[in-house]
């Protein structure tokens, strides 16, 4: 009798300890989440919006509790703006329904070196407002370009010289043509 009570104790703190796992893996089960676009391109002081759908497709409520944007190598020269999820999104989605708007900002300061830095963006969340399960998540993709090249300085001389030259001949053609002073009697 008593090894069957413990049994079943032991049984119900596995249940126990079980269910908060199961919930956050329900979690993960009832979003969708696309950004659009995931990847994008920008240079030195630009600013890229990331954008995207999250949809609750279960039959619970799900709270979004926070965003997480990383780089899997963090690059000097690029940093996160979480403003458009913080003060767009809701506190939570209700079985059915989505958020449609801005996640993360990347702003890209020099000196960046040219490439791609691939990143992703986890929300967290869950059952509650306190829940920081993993309600869902997304690869990203900054490519940074390479400065416009700037004009080298001996095209530019040579134009300088070159409306300098107009201008003179321009100069001496004027000097050259006879000056007329009043109407002329035929």
């Amino acid at each position: 009798m008593k090894t069957a009570t413990k049994l079943c104790s032991l049984a119900a703190l596995l249940a126990c300890l079980a269910a908060p796992a199961a919930r956050a893996q329900t979690v993960l089960t009832q979003t969708v989440f696309t950004l659009t676009p995931a990847d994008q391109t920008g240079s030195a002081g630009s600013t890229l919006h990331f954008t995207g759908l999250l949809t609750n497709t279960g039959t619970t409520s799900v709270f979004l509790n926070g965003e997480f944007p990383t780089f899997n190598a963090p690059p000097q020269g690029l940093s996160f703006d979480t403003t458009p999820f913080d003060s767009g999104a809701p506190t939570s989605l209700a079985p059915g329904t989505s958020y449609s708007g801005g996640f993360f900002d990347v702003s890209i300061t020099a000196p960046v070196a040219p490439g791609t830095y691939l990143g992703n963006l986890t929300i967290t969340g869950g059952a509650d407002g306190s829940a920081s399960d993993t309600v869902a998540s997304s690869p990203f993709s900054v490519t940074v370009q390479s400065p416009a090249a700037a004009p080298e300085p001996a095209p530019l001389a040579g134009l300088g010289l070159a409306a300098l030259g107009v201008g003179g001949l321009l100069l001496r053609a004027r000097r050259r043509r006879p000056r007329t002073s009043g109407p002329q009697a035929l």
